[in-house]
């Protein structure tokens, strides 16, 4: 009891020199739960990485405010509670890095893109791309922009990337270096499994 009424005579100052508490921690929550949707894209989507970044940027400038108060206090106590916030922007930071993302969102729409390319008749080439029509969304992505290259499909995804394209290819026989073009300079194709890639492409 005497432990309590000491706690609460402690000046509000020294809250700045604690650990965050929970609503601190469910904001950072919030934040990094927002990046990650933000990278699901084959790109990434740019309002809510920008929105995820400021919230970091904002939620981290607190936690090391705090940190500091809490090294120079002399009464420091919970150093365990300060572990929580980099673990969790760790374990986010090893997701984005290899995609884990982008690969369980896909998986979950792979039934729908499969059915964008079942028994399609090959068309096109790699001079001359052939337009194909698609449904404006396949497995909740948008699709603005679809093409033929025999029996390869490229599929341009809304978000894209910045200002590079993003989308996803379906390739029968893996990439090939003679898809890049003008307006499809430089690809990079990342594998999806079962013949899917998504891939970026500067235009």
């Amino acid at each position: 009891m005497a432990r309590e009424e000491q706690r609460s005579e402690v000046p509000r100052w020294r809250a700045w020199r604690n650990p965050p508490g929970v609503v601190w921690l469910v904001a950072l929550a919030a934040a990094l739960a927002t990046m990650l949707w933000a990278v699901t894209y084959p790109g990434f989507a740019s309002v809510p990485m920008l929105i995820a970044l400021l919230g970091m940027l904002v939620l981290g400038s607190i936690w090391l405010v705090r940190l500091i108060g809490w090294v120079i206090d002399r009464d420091r106590r919970d150093a365990w509670r300060w572990c929580a916030a980099p673990l969790m922007v760790v374990l986010t930071g090893v997701l984005v890095v290899t995609d884990v993302p982008l690969r369980v969102r896909f998986e979950l729409a792979r039934d729908d893109f499969d059915r964008v390319v079942e028994d399609l008749p090959a068309r096109g080439s790699f001079d001359a791309w052939a337009p194909l029509s698609v449904p404006d969304s396949v497995g909740g992505y948008e699709i603005v922009r679809a093409y033929q290259v025999g029996e390869m499909v490229i599929l341009y995804e809304g978000e894209g990337l910045a200002f590079h394209d993003a989308g996803f290819a379906y390739l029968p026989s893996g990439p090939d270096d003679r898809l890049g073009n003008g307006s499809f300079e430089a690809p990079r194709f990342q594998s999806l499994g079962g013949r899917w890639y998504a891939w970026r492409a500067s235009w």
